[in-house]
């Protein structure tokens, strides 16, 4: 019998079909994935142009921290003056005299303490927030980078044209089966014009 087989038909109808729905599946999620990926390259770009050196925390973060740090001081500032003063009250049973200078120096050497730990807190703040600034930078590159292999869909468009060529060559051998009749008729007929033109 000649022609194509049914089973040939059929694998060809299938990969045709499979065909068309890859690459109306890409045009759908190209179009989905265009928006997703604007998105994030329009949140990450702006973190990225500051470059590494960026500061990483809100201003309002930053003025929370830096406030907390400064009541944190002050609080204990204010309760070791308060022990400094109890305690130079009570020497010697509260009859001895400190000379005034010592005192003065005593209280010199605790503001200077506290000025000392508020330096201390505001440096770590300023250490944290740009430590915070660089991570959110090598975040930011990090995402671009995947929105950058996102845009590259060559494992997709690979896929398609792939079942494109399956679909192609099945066509081909339908066609090619579809016509060998033509091709035993064609050698019936010469080969019977040869052996009349033997004769």
């Amino acid at each position: 019998m000649c022609g194509a087989s049914s089973a040939q038909v059929g694998l060809q109808n299938s990969q045709i079909a499979f065909y068309n729905q890859l690459t109306s599946q890409y045009s759908t999620i190209f179009g989905q994935s265009q928006g997703i990926l604007s998105a994030l390259t329009k949140a990450f770009e702006p973190i990225l142009a500051k470059g590494p050196n960026q500061e990483g925390f809100s201003a309002a973060e930053k003025t929370a921290l830096e406030s907390q740090a400064t009541t944190g001081v002050g609080e204990n500032y204010s309760k070791a003056q308060a022990a400094l003063a109890t305690q130079q009250g009570a020497e010697g049973g509260g009859n001895s005299f400190i000379p005034a200078g010592a005192q003065e120096q005593q209280k010199a050497q605790l503001a200077q303490s506290a000025a000392q730990l508020q330096s201390s807190e505001d440096l770590g703040i300023t250490q944290a927030n740009y430590a915070q600034g660089r991570q959110n930078y090598q975040f930011a590159a990090g995402e671009l980078g995947g929105v950058a292999a996102q845009l590259n869909p060559t494992g997709f468009a690979n896929s398609a044209t792939g079942a494109g060529g399956a679909a192609s060559t099945t066509a081909n051998e339908v066609s090619q089966a579809n016509n060998s009749w033509m091709q035993l008729v064609s050698g019936a007929i010469g080969s019977a014009a040869g052996a009349y033109a033997g004769h």
